[in-house]
Parts: C-alpha cells; structure tokens; sequence
C-alpha cells in the first residue's frame, strides 16, 4: 500500500521496536526473530472504521436489530459490554484487523465508557473509541459531553484515541425511523463542544429520505460520514472538497436497500474505507468477506472497482478516514509495525494466480498467520497471544445469558 515502494514481489521487513525500520530485498540486521515469509503476503493490517462493538454479543438471535437494540440494550452491565467489545476486538485481531473504530452508542454511565475502553486496552488493538449516547437518551437531552473529555484523559493512548459519536440528524428529511435522534438545538451544541475540544466526530445517516443539505455547513476534514451512498456523485465531490471522509458498511447497506457505488465515491474524491457496522449484520468482523462483498456489490451496481481499490480502502483508506495514515495503514519505513502475514499455500488459497485476488477471492481469519499492532504480536503461528479464545466466549455467553433473562427474551 506505499506508492513509492510497490508490490515487491520478494522482500523483508525489518521491525524495530514499535516501527518498521526498513522495507527492501535482502536486508541484513541482527534480528531477535526471523520469521520465513516464502509463500506468504506481508501486508499492513486492516481499518476497521465502524463498528458498533457493543452489539456483538447478539449477533446469532434471529430477533431484528432494532428489536433486539430497544429490548436488550437498557439491561447492559459494565462487564457485559467490556465482554463483547472484548470479544468483537479479539475476533477483528484474528482475521488481521490491527484498528478499530469502536463507535459506542449504548453508553449508559461512565462506568460502561470505562468498561469498553478498558477491553480496548487490553486486547492491545489500536482503536478510536466513539463516545455515544444510548437507545433511550430523549432528543431534547444533550449527551454526557464532560465525561467524553474525562475519558479522553483517562484513556487516550498510543494506541487509544477518543472520539464524539453524534446521533441520527433530525433535520436531514430522515423523518422518526427508530434511532436516536437530536433536536437542531442539541446538535448544533454538541458538535460546538467536540470541535472546541477537538475531538473527531462521526455521524450516520440513515435513510434514502436523507438529503445532504443539512450537512454541507457543517462538512470538515473532522468528519467521518456513515453511508450516504445514494447521494450521487455531485453531493460526494463537494463534501470530498471539504475533507469529509465516508464509511461503507457493505453488508448492511443491502439492509439499507442502498449498494454502495465504491468506485463512484472514489473517484469524486471522496476517502473512501471499509467498516462492519454491527457484526449483528455482516455476522463476522471478517474483512476479506467485506472486500469480497464490496466488489460483488459494485459489479452488480454497473462499477469497475479493483481489487487493489479494495485493499486500499481496507488499509490506507481506513487509516486516512481516521486521521491516522501517518501512523499505520501501509508497510512504509517510519510507521507503526500494524502488520499482518497471510499464508498463501493454503488448500483455499491454491494454486496461486494473483495475490490480490486471492486475497479478496479466497482468503479468510483462517489464513492469517502473525498480526502484530505496534510491534507487538497479537497473533503469532496461527494462535491468539492476547488472550485465551475459549474465555473471552464463555464470558460472551454468560452476559448473552443475563440479558437475555433481563429483557425476558
């Protein structure tokens, strides 16, 4: 994904603390660990720039999302959405996702706030954590905005940044459709706050009702949009000139009966990048499926997106979307070791034509052989170093267990 160095077809890597320190054919270092790369693809881990980690917990009920939201959602303990953000995290590290973007929107306390950020913390993955509100918060009622700056201080990290998740727009034609909204009165209050505290912030919209109007004065290189694929292409390059950054969520924007036009919103300018949404949706924060479905979708919407368009959005795309590509999102000397080894000599991934086809085509979590954020190994052979697989489900299910019995489902 670095422009200058290209797809080099053999190389090393050479890792140094928490950085890539080289990136080149037959480099010679003193190395702690040497790890064969024949047959296998470094590549820098994926962006994740949505996903309601939260909500994992219910993803196998056959009960819609909206049901499940209002039923389920007031009966969270701290401990179960520290579960599920835990869990959701650790799958994301399994199948190569070294960044997160943890947009939280059932935050009933400050306590819960601590509890994902500290399941965050202690999977090691880097992530953004957007601080949102929850299911019942009334649309007259400003969202606790001094406890996002008290978790900021708290939390921020070299790994953990914070964020300010804003609710559906009242005002943008979306009309009631069952999410938590805001009055123009609260909205233009809370965005005034998070851009005051510079904090980024991160908006759905929802609807093929919205209309973009109500955005283009309030646009910014701090905005992250959620959907808006129906906009069209004139919509796309004027919010593309003022540095907003889009989110596609291709899974559930077929829930939405809206394909995403990647190629299109690409090519107005707009930074384009891949995100889950709600695991409840797309079923597994496996990012090689959304690839692959992505491009399935722009086919059939009469597009021409590649393969390396897709790995683009997975990985730089992703990291300049989050404020975050002079950090990670490509295999560039001076950036954070985000990286991951996929085996290429796997039954599903024979015999080999094109690496990113195959990628895309054929890879899975299951072909992902070492991932490591920040240097540090979150998978190493195959096997989850950050924590024991067999707990983090049988926590899951012990909190599915007490909501489901809470919300007498």
């Amino acid at each position: 994904m670095d422009a200058t160095i290209g797809h080099l077809e053999v190389a090393d890597v050479l890792v140094v603390g928490d950085k890539i320190a080289a990136v080149g054919v037959n480099l010679q270092a003193d190395a702690d660990l040497i790890i064969d790369g024949k047959g296998k693809v470094v590549l820098p881990g994926f962006i994740d720039t949505h996903t309601h980690m939260w909500n994992a917990l219910w993803r196998n009920l056959e009960l819609d999302y909206l049901t499940l939201t209002e039923k389920v959602s007031p009966h969270y303990r701290p401990e179960d959405s520290y579960n599920a953000v835990r869990m959701c995290a650790l799958e994301m590290l399994n199948s190569g996702i070294t960044t997160a973007h943890a947009w939280e929107h059932n935050v009933l306390s400050p306590l819960h706030a601590d509890a994902e950020l500290q399941a965050l913390t202690d999977l090691g993955i880097r992530a953004r954590y957007s601080y949102g509100y929850h299911h019942h918060l009334p649309n007259e009622q400003i969202a606790d905005l001094p406890d996002i700056l008290r978790a900021r201080r708290e939390w921020a990290s070299d790994l953990i940044t914070v964020g300010y998740a804003s609710r559906v727009n009242d005002n943008d034609g979306t009309g009631p459709c069952g999410w938590p909204s805001a009055i123009a009165e609260v909205r233009e209050k809370e965005w005034e706050f998070a851009r005051r505290e510079q904090l980024p912030i991160t908006h759905h919209v929802t609807y093929l009702t919205s209309q973009p109007d109500a955005y283009y004065e309030v646009a910014g290189p701090d905005l992250l949009m959620i959907h808006g694929y129906h906009w069209g292409e004139e919509v796309w390059r004027r919010l593309a000139d003022q540095g907003v950054a889009m989110s596609m969520s291709p899974y559930t924007s077929i829930w939405y009966k809206s394909l995403p036009p990647f190629k299109a919103m690409a090519s107005a300018g707009v930074i384009t990048s891949l995100s889950f949404d709600s695991v409840k949706i797309s079923g597994a924060a496996d990012n090689f499926r959304s690839m692959l479905i992505a491009k399935l979708m722009d086919n059939f919407s009469g597009g021409e997106i590649t393969n390396k368009d897709l790995l683009h959005a997975a990985t730089l795309g992703g990291a300049k979307a989050l404020g975050i590509d002079g950090i990670t999102g490509s295999v560039t000397p001076g950036k954070r070791a985000d990286l991951m080894v996929v085996d290429m000599r796997a039954l599903n991934m024979s015999p080999r034509g094109s690496v990113e086809q195959a990628l895309i085509h054929s890879a899975g979590p299951q072909n992902v052989e070492y991932v490591t954020v920040d240097g540090k190994f979150a998978k190493f052979e195959g096997q989850l170093l950050v924590a024991d697989p067999e707990q983090v489900v049988h926590q899951a299910e012990a909190s599915l267990s007490h909501l489901l019995q809470a919300s007498g489902l």
